[in-house]
């Protein structure tokens, strides 16, 4: 994965693999109840960039495995 995406933590761990098998660790934050209560509590607060990859970039690759649209 840091091959193409700079800053991704453990990236140098994420393969083409993982992420086609939904293991690369990378957060579905659409499905996180933390983030529907943040965005509940301040519905019009502008996300930093770091602030939004934060929330992409909570497991570490291979820790879990979840089907998901959104990432990898």
């Amino acid at each position: 994965m840091s091959d193409y995406v700079a800053g991704v933590p453990d990236g140098t761990h994420i393969t083409l693999a993982d992420l086609l098998k939904m293991r690369s660790g990378l957060y579905d934050y659409t499905s996180a109840p933390d983030l529907a209560m943040m965005l509940d509590a301040d519905p019009g607060k502008a996300w930093t960039p770091q602030e939004a990859l934060a929330l992409a970039f909570r497991h570490a690759p291979r820790s879990r495995t979840a089907c998901s649209a959104r990432s990898g």
